[in-house]
């Protein structure tokens, strides 16, 4: 290995918080690590990082990092290593179990059947990375670069990154040949080097949004509890986003030891800031200042150079390959209180239905689907495809129940391999814990619908019932929510829960355009994703409605299309159907204010379909006409009604066609 002493001031920092892990004898690759022996293996660590070695009668368990178990309430390792092991002892699928209720952020290798295995925390925030021609693992795949000789990987194209604008290098790969990571939920047997899926081990139920936020709600608060009893003083990285107002909600009894800071860029083109983050400073200002938070904004120097800068990013580019923000971890190491622990928030977005979000998938998944999610560009590329090919075998994809593959996708690649990474640029200053990152709390947060993963609903729960006062904010917006809902004012109306929505084109039903939707109970509105809609292309919300054959009803509807600009007519229109009948249309265009439909039918079946269209007209400009023709349904209202002539309808906009 490679004398470090000759390295800048800043060589302390070096593989700060990491760990290295060999079945021969190495030298220690900074002055402050340890050794011990653990099975038949060397294992050296950094002296910060808190360890367990318990072994008995030949079989053990080693522990590196931080862990608390959330069921029995305890951050003790001495006690979680001894019922891991006791556990172990019972049976493999056991010790899964138990597993499943740690939370924290460390690794874990233990010895079983002959066999020594390693594996991660729930979203491998203490990361792993392993080298396939010697036995070596690491937190930094830059040490076993060193250790191995290994060379840059011919597979891994360095344009990929400004070309696909990805956030990380295609599945578990590294830069460097025949060096990998070991992704969550997976563990590596150490002698054969073969990767094993431990989890998902049964099938996902859904339950209840209200009892998920209160069962989240509590493990994660009992972790709070146990911590302000270690910890005199936390840091807490606070933005105008639903992961950061998630955790602010449920930490509000420890916020007086909390010091919360918000960073932006500023340069000498934005000495103000840059935009994208102007509503960060808005609301977590307006938020701390009523909320008497101790709170600092941090105003990053994008453009700022000098011989100290370049030192340090020299030091932290043998830390990390993908930088994410050098002047960041530089702001952590000399501005902030030296290693205190810094709770975060990412990992919230597994719940949050991330990349179905975005982009269009079909419910299975593959390798360029896979790389779909990484670019929407890369699934042409079929080296990109290859990478992906390999990881969706190695990491057994195939093997998730019914889980979402897109869901753990995200789960086990965008936050086991990036923000694994990302954590080492802030290792240098503090550790990072994250209070949802167990198994159990992750699991939990799949286990609601689709409808409720986008809407957010266990999240804004657990905001309403910790913090409530937090809703006064809006979500990455400047505006507030001032009056809490009124039932009777704003809930008025039938809930729009059985709605069902589709994206599609007149001229091909099997083409499927990607749209966006959100529904809040008793109102909903939708969207086609699409900037230049095609010619025929739509989006629909159908909503069924309980009849009674040959009886009379009254169907009352009020719709909202907020883009109103006549001198863009032509594009765009919304659609009435009822029972797949056309019985009303209007341009986009012409009218922004409510319209007031009032629909009076005879039942011919014991259920009736009211459908809402958005319809492309022609092939439209890139003004991004998917969200200006964004359909919002207020109230809709189903009564008894009288006879009239058949098919009677009415509206309050002047514009609608019958």
């Amino acid at each position: 290995m490679s004398n470090l002493s000759n390295v800048n001031r800043y060589q302390d920092l070096i593989f700060k918080r990491g760990y290295l892990i060999s079945d021969i004898e190495v030298d220690k690759p900074n002055t402050n690590w340890e050794e011990l022996c653990v099975g038949k293996y060397f294992v050296y660590y950094d002296k910060l990082n808190e360890i367990k070695y318990y072994e008995k009668n030949g079989s053990w368990v080693f522990l590196l990092g931080n862990t608390i178990d959330i069921e029995n309430n305890t951050s003790s390792m001495d006690i979680i290593s001894e019922n891991l092991f006791k556990h172990l002892q019972k049976s493999e699928d056991d010790f899964f179990d138990y597993l499943d209720l740690i939370s924290g952020r460390y690794i874990l290798m233990y010895n079983y059947a002959g066999k020594t295995k390693i594996m991660s925390d729930a979203t491998g925030m203490r990361g792993i990375a392993y080298s396939v021609d010697k036995t070596v693992i690491s937190s930094h795949a830059q040490l076993l670069k060193m250790l191995t000789g290994s060379a840059l990987s011919p597979q891994i194209k360095n344009e990929w990154t400004k070309k696909y604008g990805g956030y990380h290098i295609p599945g578990h790969f590294t830069p460097y040949e025949n060096i990998f990571f070991l992704t969550p939920n997976t563990l590596l047997e150490i002698e054969s080097k073969k990767i094993k899926r431990f989890f998902p081990r049964a099938p996902l139920t859904q339950k209840p949004v209200k009892e998920i936020a209160l069962e989240i709600s509590a493990l994660v608060k009992a972790q709070f509890s146990i911590l302000e009893k270690k910890h005199d003083k936390f840091l807490f990285s606070l933005t105008a986003g639903t992961d950061s107002r998630t955790t602010l909600a449920l930490s509000k009894e420890i916020a007086n030891k909390i010091q919360y800071f918000t960073y932006y860029k500023v340069s000498d083109k934005y000495p103000n800031g840059v935009r994208s983050l102007e509503i960060d400073r808005a609301v977590v200002g307006d938020m701390a200042n009523n909320l008497n938070l101790e709170h600092n904004f941090i105003p990053l120097k994008e453009d700022a150079k000098s011989n100290d800068f370049t030192e340090f990013v020299g030091a932290l580019k043998r830390n990390t390959f993908r930088s994410h923000s050098y002047r960041l971890a530089k702001f952590y190491y000399e501005e902030l209180p030296r290693e205190k622990l810094h709770i975060r928030s990412n990992i919230l977005e597994i719940g949050r239905y991330f990349y179905r979000s975005k982009i269009a998938l079909p419910a299975h998944a593959n390798a360029k689907l896979l790389a779909r999610c990484y670019s929407t560009d890369a699934e042409r590329d079929e080296e990109v495809c290859s990478l992906f090919e390999k990881f969706y075998n190695d990491v057994e994809m195939d093997n998730i129940y019914n889980y979402d593959p897109y869901d753990i996708f995200y789960w086990e690649y965008r936050m086991g391999v990036w923000h694994s990474q990302l954590l080492l640029e802030s290792d240098i200053a503090h550790d990072t814990f994250i209070p949802f990152n167990s198994r159990k709390i992750l699991n939990l947060m799949l286990s609601v619908s689709n409808t409720n993963k986008k809407n957010n609903s266990i999240f804004n729960t657990i905001i309403d019932n910790n913090w409530p006062i937090l809703n006064f904010w809006g979500i990455n917006t400047i505006e507030k929510q001032f009056v809490k809902p009124d039932n009777e004012i704003d809930n008025y109306g039938l809930p729009l829960r059985n709605i069902k929505f589709r994206g599609s084109s007149i001229y091909d039903y099997s083409k499927k355009v990607s749209f966006s939707s959100k529904n809040i109970g008793n109102k909903v509105k939708f969207n086609m994703k699409n900037s230049a809609p095609m010619r025929g292309e739509f989006v629909e919300a159908t909503l069924p409605i309980k009849t009674t054959e040959t009886k009379f009803y009254q169907c009352i509807i009020h719709l909202r299309s907020p883009y109103e600009n006549k001198k863009n007519k032509g594009r765009l229109k919304y659609q009435v159907f009822l029972n797949k009948k056309l019985l009303l249309e209007e341009d986009i265009a012409f009218w922004k204010e409510t319209n007031q439909v009032n629909i009076h039918f005879k039942a011919e079946d014991e259920k009736s379909m009211l459908t809402i269209r958005v319809l492309s007209i022609k092939d439209c400009e890139e003004w991004n006409w998917g969200r200006a023709a964004t359909m919002i349904i207020e109230r809709f209202i189903v009564r008894d009604g009288k006879y009239m002539s058949e098919g009677s309808i009415e509206a309050s906009s002047p514009h609608s066609v019958f």
